[in-house]
C-alpha cells in the first residue's frame, strides 16, 4: 500500500540534535572566508578521522570573529531550519570556543537574544544545548553547567557532552550533570558513536541521560537496546554524519529501523549540515528512500508511518504530544504553554485533544488525517516556549 508523494520538508519536525557553527550556510562560510582572507575548508563526504572533522569545524568557529556574526549565524540557522519544516531547535554550542567576544555567560545572553528574535521572524522555537568537552578538566564542565542552571527556563533546555567519546569517558562528568539535572535541564550527552554500549551505559548511569546524542553503537548489546527501550531514552540519531564518520558503512546498513522495532525513541537530526551536506529535511528523505521496499522518489505505506513514529516520538520527548494517548502534555521539560490558533486566539486542552495523532491511526492507514491532526497541534502551539 503507498500513499501520494508529498514533499517532506514542510512536515513539521523537532530538530534536537545540530551543533551551531557546524549549521553554518556554505555560502556564509565562503563569504567569511574571502572577506578575512582564508583559505575555504574542504568539504568532504567522508572524513578519514574525527580529527580530520574537528579541524574544518574549528575553521568555521573560527570565522565567527564579532558579535555580529554570531547573531547573523543564529539568525540563518533558524531561518533555515524554519524551511526545513522545524518547528522546534536546540542548537548546541560550547561557549568557551566564543571567549573572544566576550565571557561566556555575555556570550549566552548575545545567543538567548539572537534566538528569541528569530523564533519572531520565523515562528520557529529556540531552545540552548549547553555542551560541555569531554578532553578538557570535569571541572570546567562544571562552570558550564552552573551557568546552564542559572539559565533554565530562560532560554537554556539541554546540557550536553562532546568531542571524541575515545579521548573522555562519561563518569568524571556526573557532577556537573547533577547540578544540570537537579535545574530540570535536560541530560543529552554524545555517546554511542565512537564509543560503543560502555559509553552509552555510562551516560545512563553516571550523567542522567534523557537524551543520548547519537546512541547507536547500543545495538552492539541487546540488553543495553532493552533499557534504552523500557526506559524511553531517546536517541537523537544523524544517519548522514554516521556514514561521514565512519560509524557505519552506509545509510542502507543504519541501524534506526532496528532500534524503532526495539521500541527506543529516536530522533532524526542532521547534526552539521555544513560538513555532511545533509539538513533535517535531506536525512528524512534519505530515511525513507533508502528502505529496501521503498519506490525512489515516493513512500510506501510502511516507510510513510516509520517517518510518522519518527515525527511523533521526537514531539513526544519534547513533551508536545503522549503519542500512547490523545491529549497534549502541558507540562513538559520544554516548558510548552497553551497555544494560539492562527489568528492569534486562544486553543484550550480540549481543542488539542481533537486534534492530536497518535501512531495508532498511521498504522490503520489513515496517514493524511495523522498528517493533518499533528500539524494542527503544531500550529496551535506556535512553540510559546520559555517566554519566547
Amino acid at each position: 500500500m503507498t500513499t501520494t508523494a508529498r514533499p517532506l520538508a514542510p512536515l513539521p519536525k523537532a530538530h534536537l540534535h545540530l551543533h551551531l557553527e557546524g549549521a553554518m550556510r556554505p555560502s556564509t562560510l565562503a563569504e567569511l572566508c574571502r572577506s578575512q582572507g582564508t583559505a575555504l575548508p574542504v568539504i568532504s563526504a567522508r572524513y578519514g578521522t574525527f580529527a580530520d572533522f574537528q579541524e574544518l569545524y574549528l575553521e568555521a568557529r573560527h570565522s565567527l570573529r564579532t558579535v555580529d556574526l554570531l547573531v547573523r549565524l543564529v539568525g540563518e540557522v533558524v531561518a533555515d531550519a524554519a524551511a526545513d519544516g522545524a518547528v522546534w531547535i536546540e542548537p548546541a554550542v560550547h561557549l568557551p570556543g566564543h571567549r573572544g567576544l566576550g565571557t561566556d555567560a555575555e556570550v549566552l545572553d548575545i545567543l538567548v537574544d539572537a534566538g528569541r528574535r528569530a523564533t519572531e521572524a520565523t515562528g520557529v522555537g529556540v531552545g540552548w544545548l549547553l555542551s560541555s568537552d569531554r578532553t578538557l578538566p570535569p571541572e570546567l564542565a562544571l562552570d558550564q553547567a552552573t551557568l546552564a542552571a542559572a539559565h533554565a527556563g530562560d532560554g537554556v533546555v539541554s546540557f550536553g557532552l562532546a568531542n571524541d567519546e575515545a579521548a573522555g569517558a562519561p563518569e568524571p562528568f556526573g557532577p556537573a550533570f547533577a547540578v544540570a539535572r537537579a535545574a530540570g535541564i535536560i541530560s543529552a550527552p554524545h555517546a554511542g558513536e565512537h564509543g560503543g554500549p560502555d559509553s552509552v551505559r555510562g551516560a545512563l548511569d553516571a550523567l542522567g541521560a534523557d537524551r543520548i546524542q547519537h546512541g547507536v553503537r547500543c545495538v552492539e548489546d541487546s540488553g543495553l537496546v532493552g533499557r534504552l527501550a523500557d526506559e524511553q531514552i531517546c536517541l537523537d540519531v544523524c544517519p548522514t554524519s554516521n556514514v561521514a564518520l565512519s560509524v557505519v558503512p552506509a545509510l542502507q546498513s543504519h541501524p534506526l529501523p532496528r532500534l524503532l522495532d526495539a521500541g527506543v525513541p529516536c530522533s532524526i537530526n542532521a547534526d552539521d549540515p555544513l560538513l555532511f551536506g545533509r539538513q533535517v529535511a535531506g536525512e528524512a528523505r534519505d530515511a525513507v528512500r533508502t528502505h529496501p521496499d521503498a519506490a525512489v522518489g515516493d513512500f510506501n505505506f510502511f516507510e510513510d508511518v516509520r517517518f510518522w513514529e519518527l515525527v511523533l516520538l521526537a514531539l513526544r520527548c519534547l513533551g508536545l504530544i503522549r503519542t500512547q494517548g490523545r491529549d497534549v502534555d502541558q507540562s513538559s521539560n520544554a516548558g510548552v504553554h497553551a497555544g494560539m490558533r492562527d489568528d492569534g486566539s486562544a486553543v484550550g486542552v480540549a481543542d488539542q485533544d481533537d486534534r492530536t495523532a497518535d501512531a495508532s491511526e498511521c498504522a490503520d492507514g489513515r496517514v493524511d488525517v495523522a498528517f493533518q491532526r499533528v500539524q494542527a497541534v503544531l500550529r496551535s502551539h506556535h512553540l510559546v516556549t520559555l517566554g519566547l
